[in-house]
């Protein structure tokens, strides 16, 4: 087929398709800059120095990371929150005051810290509470390392000594020896350069680390202060906030041991538990659904899987023990 010739332009399409093809280019180059300049003013928080998609997920970041570390630090006057529902509740409101305990500086990776001074032959004892277990038990086995401690022996030994620490079954107090039950925790025994006592111990449940120290000469009443005062073992004076009962009842305003048992709603969710206390005595406890625990109730199963320890606060609600704290993570 021969294409049918084209009609030469008149010159007022001529002159219109000038116009045409120069705003076209106009626009071409304004877009050319635009970008240029953009590129040019971006920082690391990307384009236009942080406005965009890229640039809000990153000052989420920065922000979420710097709210976080202003949360762990302390807040106002001591006790604050934190170290109520830990540390206090760990020593016990009466040794807190009657121990001179303030807010002491913390240890690296530890969220809080507690120095008090007990008497009765213990100079200065100190605990601090961990984020998480596996940087306690890394920063006590570094501990252990350093002092080249071993199993051989007994806390009040010259040499640097290791061991395991159990809870008495009456006393609810620190216990040495393979047959008071499931271990809780270490414990390490040594001496300064100086030849002063000292024995620190690692909580399993509670994340605490703690330290005492005697002067030369004093193992025995050191010794016997952190099998019968340190702590103890375990909180016995966790309590129900709100009634303000500093005395641990179990079966009454706390329960403590293993988790045996688990129940589900129909969707899951965790509503109640069995746990069994060192007695062999089984404790029904339920969650409430509507109570914002500090810790979620998936590690309720974590701690039944792994067969460790938990001390749960209660309150008897229409004849039931409901959680009213759980801070098992």
């Amino acid at each position: 087929m021969v294409p049918t010739p084209t009609q030469p332009a008149s010159p007022g399409e001529e002159k219109r398709r000038g116009r045409l093809l120069g705003l076209v280019a106009l626009v071409a180059v304004l877009l050319v800059g635009g970008a240029v300049i953009a590129f040019m003013l971006q920082d690391d928080t990307g384009p236009g120095g942080g406005v965009g998609q890229a640039s809000a997920g990153a000052t989420t970041e920065q922000a979420l990371a710097a709210r976080t570390t202003a949360d762990l630090r302390p807040v106002g006057a001591f006790p604050d929150t934190v170290e109520s529902l830990f540390l206090v509740a760990h020593i016990g409101a009466d040794n807190i005051v009657s121990w001179n305990c303030r807010r002491g500086s913390t240890l690296e990776d530890a969220i809080r810290g507690v120095i008090c001074s007990p008497g009765d032959g213990v100079s200065e004892a100190s605990y601090s509470l961990f984020h998480d277990g596996f940087r306690m038990r890394n920063y006590f086995r570094d501990l252990q390392d350093s002092k080249g401690a071993s199993a051989a022996g007994e806390c009040v030994s010259p040499e640097p000594w290791r061991g395991f620490w159990s809870i008495g079954p009456e006393t609810w107090a620190h216990a040495l020896g393979s047959d008071k039950g499931d271990y809780r925790g270490q414990v390490l025994c040594f001496r300064s350069p100086t030849g002063e006592p000292h024995i620190a111990w690692i909580d399993y449940s509670t994340k605490i680390f703690a330290e005492a120290t005697a002067p030369r000469g004093g193992e025995e009443p050191l010794y016997y202060w952190w099998r019968q005062l340190a702590g103890p073992g375990h909180p016995t004076h966790i309590h129900s906030i709100e009634s303000g009962n500093t005395s641990a009842v179990q079966g009454e305003n706390q329960v403590s041991g293993t988790i045996v048992a688990i129940g589900r709603d129909g969707v899951g969710n965790i509503m109640s538990a069995t746990v069994r206390g060192a007695e062999g005595t089984d404790w029904e406890v339920s969650f409430d659904p509507n109570r914002a625990y500090d810790c979620s109730l998936v590690h309720v199963q974590e701690h039944k899987d792994s067969k460790t320890e938990v001390i749960l606060p209660v309150e008897k609600v229409d004849g039931q023990l409901v959680v009213t704290y759980f801070t098992h993570c």
